[in-house]
């Protein structure tokens, strides 16, 4: 069987493989159509030699390491932890340690590239909870506020150009200790994950060094991620979380376009872990990475349900005013009420981003986003 989201990540890989390779023109999947989609993507790999060793030694070289997309909350860790133990790959420096009650089994993520992440942001007076991202009223492509990466500087040439003050050595001491890592040979296939890299990507981009690093984007529902952001206690309301949500995916897509990409759903990693990393594998290789062999024992060792906080509870949001509209997207969910009226409209905005992504509309580049203000 063909998931969905395996066709999916196969019309993203493989539209990339046309754009860098042939003149192949590979149509947008339509979810009536994936059974002729899947077909069509047989005939075109028939058509390259279409193995991934063949792909990789044909179209790469050696790609260095993969980047983990996605809002926090979102099953980042579940797939990172994964990848670092099933697949091998590195997860370099000093991490972040593990927290019982957050994320018990560890965060995989390098202090400093969070440290360095935090730099960024703060110069703008933003962070992760508050890029105080913005659209224009009349037109969402049009981003007139919050946290921009052109604003900051990730090499020496931009801090010597660029109008503002900063000291070189605090500004990049983390960058330093990061790139020692990750730019270090011995460290092939590294991993790297933060969820402000969604934020931050196009400034790590100017100075790993080879070849683009492959992107895996990790979505979630966004009800299961705001709930799982309430239930630790991170400041904001469920609109916020649905907010910063959508600001998350879409810049997760729009900073990695150009990079190979593979898409998994949190839902699906949840239901069958041995089979999706299976599938991740395979579609990293053909972006490049080395094929790497599966360890189906370190899954089951690794892998628990309790890592993705609340995947499956039908949570009582508030206690107020109960949303009609909810069974169109969250049929499962019948006892959610919203606070307010604004929660209630976010909560359906983020559910149609939800259904696009799904369906693939959303990475498409003239997809419209929704206006932010």
């Amino acid at each position: 069987r063909l998931h969905v989201s395996s066709v999916l990540s196969l019309y993203r890989i493989d539209n990339y493989l046309a754009e860098k390779k042939t003149n192949l023109k590979v149509p947008a999947p339509s979810t009536a159509l994936l059974s002729d989609y899947a077909l069509g993507i047989t005939k075109f790999r028939k058509k390259n030699q279409g193995t991934p060793n063949a792909l990789q030694q044909q179209d790469f070289g050696n790609t260095p390491g993969v980047v983990v997309l996605g809002m926090g909350r979102s099953g980042t860790s579940l797939l990172t932890g994964l990848c670092t133990k099933a697949l091998q790959y590195k997860a370099p420096g000093s991490l972040k340690p593990a927290q019982k009650k957050a994320n018990a089994k560890g965060y995989f993520e390098n202090v400093n590239v969070i440290n360095q992440n935090e730099v960024w942001l703060r110069e703008q007076g933003t962070n992760m909870y508050r890029p105080n991202l913005k659209t224009s009223p009349n037109d969402s492509s049009t981003i007139i506020s919050g946290f921009s990466w052109q604003e900051s500087c990730a090499t020496d040439s931009c801090l010597e150009t660029s109008e503002k003050l900063r000291n070189k050595a605090d500004y990049f001491y983390n960058l330093d200790l990061v790139l020692q890592h990750y730019n270090n040979p011995t460290n092939k296939p590294w991993i790297m994950k933060d969820p402000r890299l969604c934020l931050t990507l196009k400034l790590w981009l100017q100075v790993l060094d080879g070849p683009p690093p492959a992107a895996i984007i990790v979505i979630r529902n966004p009800l299961d991620n705001a709930l799982s952001h309430k239930a630790r206690s991170d400041p904001g309301s469920l609109g916020k979380f649905f907010r910063l949500w959508i600001w998350f995916n879409r810049l997760a897509i729009e900073n990695s376009r150009g990079l190979c990409r593979v898409v998994t759903r949190t839902e699906v990693l949840m239901q069958d872990p041995e089979s999706e990393i299976q599938r991740i594998a395979k579609e990293l290789a053909m972006c490049g990475l080395p094929i790497m062999t599966v360890e189906t024992k370190r899954i089951h060792s690794f892998f628990s349900k309790e890592l993705v906080h609340h995947a499956k509870e039908n949570i009582t949001a508030t206690k107020i005013e109960e949303n009609n509209a909810l069974n169109q997207f969250s049929p499962r969910r019948v006892n959610i009420r919203w606070k307010t009226m604004g929660q209630n409209m976010m909560h359906n905005i983020a559910m149609k981003v939800y259904q696009d992504l799904e369906s693939g509309e959303a990475f498409k580049e003239d997809y419209v986003w929704p206006i932010l203000t």
